[in-house]
């Protein structure tokens, strides 16, 4: 059985409300060949009232694909990214490149070792033992990595939108 989560998408300057599911295989709800998108909160909210599906405010996931440009304008001088955020975006991202069967360049295994650095640098509590705190340093060619995967991602996005 699909659960059914509400996703905001900041990009462009522009909020996208469009609904995220849990299954065998994660993806979003689709109309005319692009993510089903709800024209504000209050419509999202309506939706999931609708269809019968618990909703709470609290449960939207939100990814700032705007906030994570900036950061990435200087990527090359503080050789840091918000791995929260930056983890987010590329997962449901990943989910929107899977339901529109979209390529996607942060599937590829090459990059697996980069994503589970990212990973790590979110610092899950259950991994961090006596309150360890992990922060990624990065090479120039994982840095480069991380620029394709966030540039190949803003392609997937604004063409799921």
């Amino acid at each position: 059985m699909k659960d059914y989560f509400p996703v905001g998408f900041h990009i462009d300057g522009r909020l996208h409300w469009c609904i995220w599911y849990m299954d065998d295989k994660d993806g979003f709800l689709v109309e005319g060949g692009r993510l089903k998108q709800m024209e504000s909160e209050e419509a999202l909210g309506t939706y999931f009232r609708s269809n019968g599906w618990a909703y709470k405010d609290r449960d939207i996931c939100m990814v700032w694909a705007d906030q994570l440009r900036e950061e990435f304008k200087r990527i090359q001088e503080t050789r840091t990214v918000d791995c929260a955020c930056f983890l987010n975006f590329w997962n449901m991202v990943g989910d929107i490149a899977h339901t529109l069967t979209f390529d996607f360049y942060g599937d590829k295994d090459e990059v697996t070792p980069t994503y589970d650095k990212v990973f790590y640098g979110t610092n899950p509590e259950v991994l961090r033992g006596d309150g360890e705190w992990y922060t990624p340093a990065w090479d120039d060619e994982e840095l480069e990595e991380l620029e394709d995967v966030f540039r190949d991602g803003l392609k997937v996005l604004r063409a799921g939108l």
